[in-house]
């Protein structure tokens, strides 16, 4: 049998004695313990992104010719070794709203997954 991938596993419901149950995409399940969230932030679409130009402009010069655009963005990882309570999702949510993004220009999405040791 193979091994579960959680690379891109998403929150799917609460379960009793706040513990976070994932489906993995391959159709794997666990119950969470500590967990690892990931922040990927980027600027919105309409947004000038001069670094993602000049990284397209490199790319261009070394020979990637079919290269339609660039956007830079950021990761954070964040862990926790607690039990996420039944406010989490809201929490993480203002915590990439108020802090590690700028809602005005930038956008973020947020992934859950088992903290790896």
């Amino acid at each position: 049998m193979e091994s579960p991938s959680w690379e891109f596993v998403e929150l799917r419901r609460q379960t009793p004695k706040n513990q976070i149950y994932l489906d993995g995409k391959d159709g794997w399940g666990c119950f969470l313990k500590d967990v690892k969230i990931t922040v990927f932030v980027t600027p919105k679409k309409n947004v000038l992104d001069p670094q993602g130009a000049a990284v397209a402009h490199a790319m261009e010069s070394l020979g990637f010719e079919n290269l339609k655009g660039v956007r830079m963005g950021k990761v954070i990882e964040l862990e926790m070794e607690e039990q996420p309570d039944e406010g989490f999702e809201a929490s993480v949510d203002r915590v990439c709203r108020d802090l590690l993004s700028n809602p005005v220009i930038e956008d973020y999405r947020w992934s859950v997954e088992r903290a790896r040791e």
